[in-house]
């Protein structure tokens, strides 16, 4: 498995992140791009936080990461079914996700 050496920004749960060591759980699009600009600004914080998410995945098994994955996209899914479709200001559009 190849895993790049960069930090993980999400604005779902935190179940693939530790948040402020592998990278950012950011609950709005503005904070999420507020987070990016922020490791932009310090490259060496960028650099360890992205060795630590490196490392964080490179120990991670196929099942056990399939699994992070999924535990965050049905926390997406949960908070934007809760959030309702009339709520767009401030987070992402949900898109379908295909049947498996």
């Amino acid at each position: 498995m190849h895993a790049i050496d960069r930090p993980i920004n999400t604005i779902c749960d935190g179940s693939l992140v530790t948040h402020g060591v592998t990278g950012f759980v950011a609950p709005t699009d503005a904070e999420f791009l507020q987070r990016v600009v922020e490791l932009c600004r310090a490259p060496e914080r960028m650099r360890a936080m992205g060795e630590a998410a490196r490392e964080r995945v490179l120990s991670a098994s196929w099942d056990a990461a399939f699994e992070m994955t999924y535990t965050a996209y049905r926390y997406c899914l949960r908070k934007q079914e809760a959030i309702g479709p009339a709520a767009g200001s401030g987070t992402l559009a949900r898109r379908e996700v295909p049947a498996a």
